[in-house]
């Protein structure tokens, strides 16, 4: 599957999600979930057949599946400094708003953020010698997440 995943990225797709009758498709940018499908703000492709290959993905999923994070594309490297991001450390967890500090790929907690959701501006403020800390899964937050979590 990473390879099929692979070809729809050097395609020019970016995300993947499930409508609510099983079917599978591909997106050139990020789509916006309603009542029964995900609605597509550029190009679109259906996978037909290819559906049944991705089993894992649910209609009920809040996010559809980012390409780059499943195939490594992503460089966690390159995030700049004070990003707004998700984190968690498993997956039944709720997401928590932070501001990225850097990746570390030696760590099983690669993820570092700043504390309690502060910033590189305002973790200066505190007196506690703790200013970041570790996560294990990270995601990019999008626009409104702070005002969702």
């Amino acid at each position: 599957m990473i390879g099929l995943m692979q070809f729809l990225y050097n395609e020019g797709f970016r995300f993947i999600a499930k409508d609510h009758n099983g079917w599978v498709r591909a997106f050139v940018r990020k789509p916006v979930k309603n009542k029964y499908a995900w609605i597509a703000n550029g190009y679109v492709r259906t996978l037909g057949e290819l559906s049944n290959l991705f089993n894992n993905i649910n209609w009920e999923d809040k996010e559809p599946l980012n390409i780059a994070i499943e195939i490594g594309a992503f460089d966690w490297s390159t995030v700049p400094d004070n990003t707004p991001v998700l984190v968690r450390n498993n997956v039944t967890e709720p997401w928590e708003y932070r501001h990225f500090y850097k990746y570390s790929a030696e760590s099983d907690y690669p993820f570092i953020c700043y504390i309690d959701g502060k910033t590189s501006y305002t973790v200066k403020s505190i007196q506690s010698i703790v200013k970041y800390d570790n996560w294990k899964f990270c995601k990019l937050a999008e626009v409104d997440d702070e005002n969702k979590l």
